[in-house]
């Protein structure tokens, strides 16, 4: 025997118009079940904020989107994405700024969901990472050519790296880095640093240190074959 909320008369009500006993239930199902539609001209703005780079663009992490009429703010992802939600029709008035960056507003025009991308220009200057790669013989010290030197390009709103390798004299150099306290990586297979101190990070033969940039800054190196 069918009940439906436990009631004989509905039961009833199925035998007698069986034709329509499915398309009842779904009508029972989606009063009871189903999410509440979005509100009408709820709209959502979506996009990527990139860097501008001599490299060409990059993604920009950790930046703030602000729809300044609305006072709604979200944070770019590690890709640069953002998603501003419950946006009207009309016009959205977004601000996008950040220590080292021109600030950005602009006025966007929503009518349904909308995809706005942003690209940001460095206000502050770039700076160049240079130095020698050398190591310890019996005959004193040498230069090592093909040491890979890398360093974050512009920490923490990137998480790109811009990296060189050492030439025949065991010098490198790195243009186009933001000033900031970065990790530099200094990596060559069969080579450790000569320091005995513990190193800020291991990634298979690389070595890390914390290394200040401010200006052009020269950071040299003294290996020891492992």
């Amino acid at each position: 025997m069918l009940f439906i909320h436990g009631s004989f008369m509905s039961f009833m009500l199925i035998r007698v118009i069986s034709g329509t006993s499915f398309v009842l239930a779904i009508v029972l199902m989606s009063a009871c079940g189903s999410p509440s539609a979005p509100s009408p001209g709820q709209y959502k703005l979506t996009g990527t904020v990139q860097l501008q780079t001599p490299d060409g663009l990059v993604p920009a992490a950790g930046i703030t989107i602000q729809e300044t009429s609305l006072h709604r703010n979200v944070v770019t992802d590690s890709r640069g994405r953002y998603t501003l939600y419950g946006l009207t029709a009309g016009v959205a008035h977004v601000r996008i700024s950040y220590y080292i960056f021109d600030p950005i507003d602009r006025d966007v025009p929503i009518e349904s969901d909308t995809v706005s991308d942003f690209q940001l220009a460095i206000s502050r200057r770039l700076v160049t990472l240079s130095g020698r790669i050398t190591e310890i013989t019996s005959t004193g010290q040498v230069p090592v050519s093909g040491v890979n030197v890398d360093v974050p390009f512009c920490p923490p709103v990137t998480h790109e790296f811009k990296g060189a390798q050492t030439d025949a004299d065991g010098n490198y150099r790195i243009d186009a880095l933001c000033e900031d306290t970065v990790t530099v990586f200094v990596y060559k297979a069969g080579y450790d640093y000569t320091s005995p101190n513990t190193p800020l990070c291991d990634v298979d033969t690389a070595e890390c240190r914390w290394l200040t940039i401010a200006g052009d800054t020269r950071f040299d190196q003294v290996l020891v074959r492992k």
